[in-house]
């Protein structure tokens, strides 16, 4: 204790995440005069130490959203701010509700974060076995991480990779997107393509799109089902073939 200065300009209690950033932010902004004072032997053995890791946007109250923003677009810049590497996986936040109880709830929080620019998305039961599952099970089986193109444009997703398509489903143009955040994971990389039924093949060109722009090298395409003309898919590994009938 003797090393310490008997006075201060800014006094900060407890070396946990908050302590530390705080007297971080107070520094970049030319305070000069910080103690920061931790009990235990080393930084970060409370809360913090024992806290899951995970981040999100989706809170129920206002301020807390706010920090959330703050946040995340800090982590995104952290290694190219600070130099240390954090292993940021941007990999979704997925709530499931088992009671009818907690809908109502929880559309009002939605309504919250999507006034605040968090587009949170509501999915029914069967919408998240279609989007998730199969992914997510090929980067656990390959140990290799995987990006998400969108079809619809968020805020948070920054300065996109874009390219337009034709949606099967109404025939108007759609435009995906690859988050500014994945920009450097699939450049100059060898990436595998993947969608759930390719018909047409006008998502899977938008993909091809996209990549292109990025700097992403296509190795290889796949779909859980290819559909209509067989030969005109004979490149794409796919679980199986839907024939189309008409008439």
């Amino acid at each position: 204790m003797s090393d310490l200065p008997s006075t201060t300009e800014v006094l900060i209690i407890g070396g946990g995440v908050m302590g530390v950033s705080t007297a971080y932010h107070l520094a970049l902004r030319g305070v000069k005069d910080i103690v920061l004072l931790e009990r235990g032997p080393f930084f970060g053995q409370g809360a913090t130490g024992k806290c899951a890791g995970g981040i999100r946007h989706q809170f129920a109250t206002e301020v807390n959203i706010r920090l959330s923003l703050a946040s995340l677009k800090m982590l995104s810049n952290f290694e190219a701010e600070t130099g240390q590497a954090i292993d940021l996986r941007w990999c979704g936040y997925l709530f499931l509700l088992t009671r009818e109880e907690d809908v109502a709830a929880f559309h009002r929080n939605v309504a919250l974060q999507r006034s605040l620019g968090v587009m949170t998305e509501w999915l029914t039961g069967d919408e998240a076995r279609r989007r998730i599952p199969l992914i997510h099970a090929l980067s656990v089986r390959t140990r290799k991480p995987y990006v998400v193109l969108r079809k619809n444009y968020k805020p948070y997703m920054g300065e996109t990779v874009q390219a337009e398509t034709l949606s099967i489903t109404t025939g108007a143009p759609q435009t995906l997107h690859l988050d500014e955040k994945d920009h450097d994971l699939v450049k100059e990389k060898r990436v595998v393509l993947v969608d759930d039924v390719i018909s047409t093949g006008s998502t899977l060109q938008g993909m091809r799109l996209v990549l292109q722009k990025a700097g992403a090298r296509v190795v290889a395409e796949s779909a859980i089902f290819t559909e209509g003309e067989r030969a005109q898919w004979e490149n794409i590994v796919a679980l199986g073939h839907l024939p189309v009938f008409t008439g």
